[in-house]
């Protein structure tokens, strides 16, 4: 008889009682005593409350499309892709055992056998090496795989040091709730490694009856600066569902005691997704047409009567919710996406040239180049002044070593002796006063800063360790309101600057005609655009808004998504000329940027292709070092077009729009003694503003400074109701309207 499958939220309440009845929970009553049943996995709800918590930014449907694109493109290339995937991929993990103050090997802080027991299993798992491969159906042998994938603890820290992967951290919870993006962040804040060089993976007590959870590769895509998922990217696994009773006789859920969860959400953490598609019925997908369609989850792997959807379910996948004992297969599509997601999303290709795997040398003498602290990535200072921060992550106390920096091709030694830096200490080095004065032009450099000779051994190659960076230095100014129509030639003409923290393709200016009328715009082409998740930058001038009460911009964008994936555009700004941009005051992506569309690169041509931006700037009103900067993150989508950004420093923007050199009163009628006027001049300038009734006579004058496209309020306090007309007098700009007062 076919066992019954229950779904709840994308996860799946499992329960092995005999007399086991399920309303809101599961419980078995079995002589007296009641046991709760496991959730599998909290994957699909963690990631889901991501999406929501990121705007929408963390898009499973966005990463589908990225993906899919990357496979069709290696399948075109057969050849490469035989010869590609016989190769092992090895990823560097560190565990992080988050527990309850236990001694080691007692409760949540689990033994160095039960860690190495699931490294183990991960291993076999991967490499098809598991001994219940005999288990599997002889109708699934054909598509089951070898990923060529292994996993291995790190041997060397983010310090460069001696490791053997397993850090031990007492917690500040007794146990974590899996769908709290408070729990989240602070359990992984107690202990986690760079997740660009290594896997992080957290074991300690999961509420809710949770067996586990993995971030996936999604907002490694779009790489923002900083990637705002990074802090959480990992792997987060119950303590008694880490480890195998098959390699020892661990603490371990009976049904859970293979080590198979973790296998199952290193899958997610990799691409992988729920072969049965999170969905009750026969439309779901994991986006693999080697594991059959499958109405539902399994819960167990016994009583079981596997036909549904027309073809036998394959409940032996690591992917589904079957128990530990009957998994026993991942399928060669499955195999694909993970290798695929390791050679391509950021955080996940980097692990596969990690310093992790790479034992420390046992040299005494070694400092290493920590970070590039100035110039920072965009700074308003012409004057190069380099900062560095070092670590000795050697034995020997250090006292001299040569610092080398290179700037674009030229190439300074600046050789430190007479301090000591003891082991594991770290020191900032400000290089400014033994390089000299070296005054910098606008434009975007390249700066590289390595280490040579620590205590005079001149045999170490301590390259590996050198840091490398684009930097942009830019210290144009303009003062709001302003106006960038981008009809010059080339950024050079402009105030604008381009960061290009790739040194590939980025933002340019070329004619982009609207309606058949002459038209330059700021174009950043992603649809050629094969490096995945980089960011572009175009960046305003440094703002004085000290005297400003009011402020907000507007800008004109026209984008086609491509027929795969879905480019990001950001707006942020710098309150400190550039060093940091905390502030993101706006973001779209996919349907919100789509003006049109095509099946090739995107050029628009009509008016009705472009859509208005709006941003509001209040809160940085009153500044005097604002900068904003526009950014795209490619995801090989299309071709984003930018045009006439306006900066407003009052009122109403959002909803008038203004040809050059008008104006508008409004509300026309008044609704009482003051109305508003904007206007729009084709160039800044001083502007006389005046009312004057039918009878010819000024009831109303003021002259307006570094006039652009504002809008002010006139009141008209001793007027009565009729009909007065508006002028506005400029250097290049004259404009005349008629105002009714109707008081």
């Amino acid at each position: 008889m076919k066992e019954s499958r229950i779904k709840t939220n994308f996860t799946r309440i499992m329960c092995s009682m005999q007399f086991a009845r399920v309303l809101l929970t599961c419980i078995s009553v079995f002589t007296g005593m009641m046991v709760h049943a496991q959730e599998r996995c909290a994957t699909v709800p963690y990631n889901e409350a991501l999406n929501e918590k990121f705007n929408g930014l963390y898009n499973v449907g966005q990463f589908e499309k990225w993906i899919g694109n990357k496979i069709r493109i290696k399948e075109s290339l057969p050849q490469i892709n035989k010869i590609s995937a016989e190769e092992v991929y090895r990823i560097p993990v560190v565990i992080h055992i988050i527990h309850n103050g236990e001694s080691e090997g007692q409760g949540v802080n689990i033994s160095d056998a039960q860690i190495l027991s699931q490294i183990q299993v991960l291993n076999e798992d991967y490499r098809r090496l598991n001994g219940d491969t005999i288990n599997t159906p002889e109708i699934f042998k054909p598509v089951a795989a070898d990923t060529h994938i292994e996993f291995h603890m790190a041997e060397r820290d983010p310090e460069g040091q001696e490791t053997d992967g397993i850090v031990r951290v007492q917690g500040t919870k007794s146990e974590w709730n899996a769908q709290s993006s408070s729990d989240n962040v602070d359990l992984k804040s107690l202990s986690m490694w760079p997740p660009e060089d290594y896997l992080n993976i957290w074991v300690t007590s999961l509420a809710n009856n949770y067996l586990g959870y993995a971030q996936y590769p999604i907002t490694s895509l779009p790489g923002s600066v900083p990637p705002f998922d990074r802090e959480t990217d990992g792997v987060v696994i119950h303590y008694m569902a880490f480890g195998s009773r098959t390699y020892g006789s661990f603490n371990l859920f009976n049904s859970y005691d293979r080590g198979r969860t973790t296998t199952h959400e290193i899958g997610h953490y990799l691409g992988l997704r729920h072969i049965w598609g999170d969905i009750v019925g026969c439309d779901g997908t994991d986006y693999c047409d080697d594991t059959p369609q499958a109405n539902d989850s399994y819960s167990s792997c016994s009583n079981i009567d596997p036909i549904t959807c027309g073809s036998e379910d394959m409940y032996q996948n690591f992917l589904d919710y079957s128990y530990d004992r009957c998994m026993n297969i991942f399928t060669g599509d499955q195999m694909q996406r993970m290798r695929i997601v390791l050679e391509n999303s950021p955080r996940r290709f980097s692990l596969l040239s990690s310093p992790g795997l790479n034992p420390p040398s046992g040299d005494q003498n070694l400092l290493i180049v920590r970070e590039i602290l100035n110039p920072t990535d965009i700074t308003c200072e012409n004057l190069f002044q380099p900062n560095i921060s070092v670590q000795n992550s050697g034995s020997n106390d250090i006292t001299s070593f040569t610092v080398n920096i290179t700037l674009d091709e030229t190439e300074y030694s600046v050789k430190l002796e007479g301090d000591t830096i003891m082991p594991g200490s770290v020191r900032i080095l400000d290089l400014s006063s033994q390089i000299g004065m070296i005054e910098l032009d606008d434009g975007q450099y390249y700066l590289k800063a390595g280490i040579q000779n620590p205590n005079e051994v001149d045999t170490l190659d301590l390259s590996e360790f050198d840091k490398e960076k684009y930097f942009l230095a830019n210290s144009r100014e303009d003062v709001a309101p302003f106006l960038a129509k981008f009809e010059s030639t080339g950024f050079d003409m402009t105030l604008w600057s381009v960061y290009n923290p790739d040194n590939d393709i980025t933002w340019e200016l070329e004619d982009v005609p609207v309606n058949l009328e002459e038209n330059r715009a700021a174009v950043m082409r992603m649809y050629d655009y094969l490096k995945i998740a980089e960011t572009d930058w175009l960046v305003s001038p440094v703002l004085d808004l000290e005297n400003t009460q009011v402020a907000n911009i507007t800008f004109d964008f026209s984008y086609a998504m491509g027929s795969v994936t879905e480019d990001i555009l950001e707006l942020r700004v710098s309150t400190d000329c550039g060093g940091t941009w905390p502030y993101t005051i706006f973001s779209a992506s996919g349907e919100q940027l789509e003006t049109g569309s095509t099946d090739g690169p995107w050029l628009p041509e009509g008016s009705a292709e472009w859509k208005k931006g709006y941003a509001d700037l209040q809160q940085f009103a009153g500044l005097d070092k604002v900068r904003l900067a526009f950014i795209t993150t490619n995801l090989n989508g299309n071709n984003l077009f930018l045009d006439n950004i306006e900066m407003f420093i009052t009122g109403f923007t959002q909803d008038i729009s203004l040809e050059e050199n008008s104006i508008l009163a409004h509300p026309n009628p008044s609704e009482g003694s003051s109305f508003y006027v904007s206007v729009k001049t084709d160039q800044r300038q001083d502007v006389m503003m005046q009312v004057v009734d039918m009878t010819g006579k000024i009831v109303y004058r003021q002259e307006l400074d570094n006039v652009l496209n504002q809008t002010f309020e006139i009141d008209l306090v001793q007027a009565r109701t009729g009909i007065y007309i508006l002028k506005a007098v400029g250097n290049t700009y004259n404009e005349t309207t008629r105002v009714f007062l109707n008081r």
